[in-house]
């Protein structure tokens, strides 16, 4: 498969420090006839580090951009803490390619979560006629997960120089800085040009004007609340709010307050105040 214009990783810690990865994984060659190993550490602003014992396969990977296919977007979304054989996804374009072309197949991939939104991926693989890994791999995920944690403290210096290393597969968004003065002067003279004083309502078929101040409480009294709680919410005194509770009672000629607000809910005057 010739490179197209991807990620290139020719000067990449993943590249050339690959054969300290493979002295790493030489146990799981030996005790579990794995061929492949590969690190991936996502972070949440699309930039990974990477690790591998096969870095021809990972230069071909990235420089065609097979990361963008859905299988590996499934793989690398995949519910945290979980595994991901690759038998299920044998026929997809990127997993053919790595058989075809790299005799790297029949693996299985761990996801593991990290703090702050991290995401930790090993990719374990071996050759494509070695049919009966998946039976192994269902039978040893403990033998894997102690691989992990010995691919960590052994590799903790391998795995600080990847992550100083980073490569980027999404171009970061271009973010302009906003003139806060500016909007900050825009945002007044809208709220001044928008300031109303008074409203005029139709309830019931007749035209009625309110203040500012009662739209306010009208609004509340929509609400379940009680006039305490509403005088307290409005920081008014309760006093202050049974002077309007009152005044809007006459404007609509309520008997109470249970009628006053079946007027407000009948009308929808809670929503149309705003």
């Amino acid at each position: 498969m010739s490179k197209s214009s991807g990620v290139n990783l020719s000067k990449n810690i993943a590249i050339n420090h690959s054969s300290i990865v493979s002295e790493i994984c030489e146990s799981l060659s030996k005790d579990l006839q794995l061929t492949y190993f590969n690190y991936v550490k996502l972070y949440p602003d699309g930039k990974r580090a990477l690790l591998t014992n096969r870095p021809e396969w990972l230069e071909v990977f990235y420089a065609n951009e097979l990361y963008k296919l859905p299988e590996v977007k499934t793989i690398e979304n995949h519910q945290i803490g979980d595994y991901q054989l690759w038998a299920t996804y044998s026929d997809q374009s990127s997993f053919e390619i790595a058989s075809q072309e790299h005799n790297i197949a029949n693996g299985i991939t761990i996801s593991i979560s990290l703090p702050n939104n991290i995401t930790e991926l090993y990719y374990f693989g071996t050759t494509r006629n070695n049919y009966h890994m998946q039976n192994v791999y269902l039978n040893n995920i403990d033998s894997l997960e102690s691989f992990i944690r010995y691919f960590k403290n052994t590799g903790e210096k391998i795995i600080a120089l990847a992550e100083s290393n980073l490569i980027v597969t999404e171009p970061e968004p271009k973010i302009e800085l906003l003139d806060m003065a500016y909007i900050n002067e825009k945002i007044e003279e809208f709220m001044s040009e928008c300031k109303v004083s008074s409203y005029t309502i139709n309830a019931n078929g007749v035209k009625t004007k309110i203040t500012k101040n009662e739209a306010q409480f009208i609004r509340e009294l929509a609400t379940n609340l009680s006039i305490s709680e509403i005088a307290l919410r409005l920081n008014k005194s309760k006093r202050t709010a049974d002077d309007y509770v009152e005044r809007i009672k006459d404007k609509f000629m309520s008997d109470n307050i249970s009628q006053l607000r079946k007027i407000i809910a009948q009308n929808k005057l809670g929503d149309k105040l705003y």
